[in-house]
Formats: C-alpha cells, structure tokens, sequence
C-alpha cells in the first residue's frame, strides 16, 4: 500500500461524508477532491521561478533535472515550505469558493492568496501560520471586509527581485509595524537595492533598512526623481502615496510661494469657545443605538476570524490525524461566535424598542461643549508651510494640488491676501 505523503488529506475512517461546518445559515464543506499534490507543487514554483523570496533554487534544480547540485539543508526547508503552501491552498480555497464567493470557479485566486500567506506570514505549520496571520489582523486592529483574504492582499504586491529582499527580517518588520510596513514590501527589493548604494559599503547588493523612519525615506528618492530639491515637501507627498507628477507640480509651485502675506496671526484655543446656551446634541439614546451597533460588528469580525482559525484547524486534521477532535472544536467557536452576533443583534432590537421615545436631541451646556473641544486650536498655517498643497489629501478633500480645487491652493500659497486657517488637535 502507498504510503501517505506528506500534507496530503487523511480519510476520516469514521466520517467518509464530505466534512462541513455551519456558517451563516449555510454550510462550509471540506472536500478532499481537489487539484493534487503535484498541480498544487507546480503553481508554488511558477511563484517561486518568478520572485525566488525563499532562495536562489529552481524547481529544476529541486527535482534534480539539472546538473546543479543542491544541499540536504535546502532540500528540507523547501520540502517544508511546500507542505504548508498545499495546506494554505486548500484553505485559501474553501475562503474564496464558499466564504468570500470571489473565485469565480477558479482557483488561481486561491494559488495566489497561498503564496502571499507563505511569504509574509509562514511559520513552523498552518495553525502558527493562521495564528500569526490573525494576530496582524486583531494586534493592529484592522477593519475587517466582507472578503477579508481578498481585500487583505487584493492591492498587495510582491517584490520582482526576492534574491534582494531579506525575507525573515521583512517578516518581523511587518508584525511589529503594520500596514505601513506591509505596503512597503512590494519595494522591499529596490528599498534594500538604494540603500545599499546610499550606504557606499563596497560590495554590498542590498541592505535591510535599520527602521521604518529610514525605510519610509529611502522610498522618497524612488518615488521622486527630484527629491532631493525638496526633501521634507517629497517626503509629505510619499506619505500620501502622490504621484510623480503631481510632486513635480508642487515644486513649480514652490518657486512662486510667497514670501509675507497680509492676513493676521490667529490662534484660538477650544477650551476658550464660548457658546451661549450650549449646542444640540443626540440623545444619549442614540449613542446606546450606536454603540451597540459597534458591538454587533466586532462580533461579526470574531466570526470572520473565528471561522478562518477553525478551518486551518480542520485542515490540519485532516493532515495529521485527529479530525474528529478538530472538527468539534471547529463547530463549537463558529457556532459560539454566530451566537455572540445574535446576541449583540436582540440586544439592539430591544434597545432601539425602548428608546424610541426618548430621542430627542438633548442641550449640551457651554461648558461641556468647551471641555471636549479642549486640545484644538484654531490657527494660520505658516506661510512656508508644505501641507499647504496637499490639504485636501490630509483631510480627505478637493483642497488639494491636482485637484479640483487646486486654485484655491495656488492663490492661498502665492498671493499675500489669501492664506490658510487650520483646526488642529494636540497631541
């Protein structure tokens, strides 16, 4: 009899059944027929032949159809990276064909969701790895999708140049910087590539940045040919991901910036508002209403990663052995994390029924009002200011250079009647 090979699903002798867990009112099924193991292997290497983040060695080279010789040692890992990317797969595509609905039949979005997992989050096996990934997710407290592994990766890329990239400190980079470091990645490659260069250390290809702050500054002088004309400006604008030609038009710009304006120093502090009366307020009601509606949608969010957790755990049953064990486990927290949401659900019902009389706006009194506006100031932006010519992209607005407003902002930057008041909150 054949012998099992590793990562590949084990019959569950007392469940031949297609295995499922409740989810939404529906049902999520586990079904060993899948791609196998070699098409699974074979989309890992297309990935890896692309972007080499886990070494030099081909999949040529791996199965030793070349003269090239590789070591036991590396043999090893990549046997191990391969068990977990099959592991990822199947997970990846249960999420995509039966939670998220976004695979369109296919899998390929599911071969593509694995190998980004691999990179950023792999560890020893599937449950570290799930774990590591849910960690990013709750440890930065990131909203949560509908299509959660889609939406996660959709604008995500991966480095051309994996021989580039240090891949292991990239890891921990991430898991202690966030999102900021996770769209960094995509670059890893060339941040590494110009920093070895800035750092004038011969014989050196690429060097790992020794923080974010020098990361974000390296990515300044790839992002703008110009940078170096105006190195606080190029870095505002590569905060806010702009484009090269939209930095290019800030710096016309700046040549014409004026030099004095005619409008008064203004500086007022909100604790020093004073406003007769007080303002309207809602209800204190309405902000039970609100609240728990926030409750109802952090429960929704447990379920999101609930399920994703309980899945890997199935898999990885199903891998070892075991399944029986895992698959309880796995129904009783879907099953606990839907009832939560029920839970949070009857409970609004019940106070959206009991308030309904008492809704009206209630008066904040002046002093209230003066207290929580304690910590902002109103004042005139310097009129050397750079954010002046991206105010709309710090706020979410039109106010800014090569947007519809991008008059307003000439005229606030060059011409000694016009300037800018800002609402500022301290820290």
């Amino acid at each position: 009899m054949e012998s099992q090979r590793e990562g590949e699903l084990k019959p569950d002798a007392a469940n031949e059944e297609v295995i499922s867990l409740p989810f939404g009112g529906a049902k999520i099924t586990i079904d060993p027929n899948i791609p196998s193991d070699n098409e699974i292997e074979n989309k890992f290497w297309e990935r890896e032949d692309k972007y080499h983040l886990f070494g030099s060695t081909t999949r040529e080279e791996f199965i030793g159809a070349t003269p090239k010789r590789i070591s036991g040692a590396i043999k090893t890992r990549y046997r191990k990276e391969l068990t977990l990317y099959k592991q990822l797969f199947r997970l990846s595509k249960i999420i995509a064909d039966q939670v998220e609905k976004d695979s369109g039949g296919y899998d390929e979005l599911a071969y593509q969701h694995a190998y980004k997992i691999l990179i950023l989050f792999g560890r020893n096996n599937l449950k570290e790895t799930i774990g590591n990934l849910i960690n990013y997710i709750e440890g930065f407290d990131l909203t949560l999708p509908d299509n959660l592994i889609r939406d996660l990766f959709a604008r995500f890329t991966l480095p051309a140049n994996g021989q580039l990239v240090t891949l292991n400190l990239w890891r921990e980079f991430i898991n202690k910087h966030g999102p900021i470091a996770f769209k960094l990645f995509g670059l890893a490659d060339r941040l590494e590539e110009k920093n070895a260069k800035m750092s004038g250390a011969p014989g050196i290809t690429h060097l790992f940045p020794k923080s974010l702050e020098e990361a974000n500054n390296i990515k300044v002088f790839l992002d703008y040919r110009r940078a170096g004309e105006a190195p606080e400006l190029a870095r505002l604008c590569s905060d806010y991901n702009l484009a090269e030609r939209i930095f290019n038009r800030c710096l016309d710009i700046e040549r014409r910036r004026k030099t004095k304006d005619n409008l008064p120093d203004f500086r007022k502090k909100g604790s020093e508002v004073n406003i007769p009366g007080g303002i309207e307020a809602p209800s204190e009601a309405v902000g039970a209403e609100v609240k728990q509606k926030e409750r109802i949608e952090e429960a929704k969010n447990k379920l999101k990663v609930t399920l994703i957790k309980s899945l890997a755990n199935v898999i990885d049953g199903l891998a070892k052995g075991g399944l029986a064990k895992a698959k309880a486990e796995a129904i009783g927290a879907v099953e606990k994390a839907e009832s939560k949401i029920a839970v949070s659900q009857e409970a609004a019902e019940t106070i959206k029924a009991t308030t309904i009389e008492s809704r009206a706006a209630t008066t904040v009194p002046a002093t209230t009002v003066a207290k929580a506006a304690a910590g902002y100031w109103l004042v005139k932006l310097p009129i050397d200011d750079p954010r002046a010519l991206i105010l709309g992209e710090i706020t979410n607005c039109c106010q800014s250079i090569g947007k519809d407003s991008e008059e307003c902002v000439i005229d606030g930057i060059t011409r000694e009647n016009s300037g800018f008041y800002v609402l500022l909150h301290g820290k």
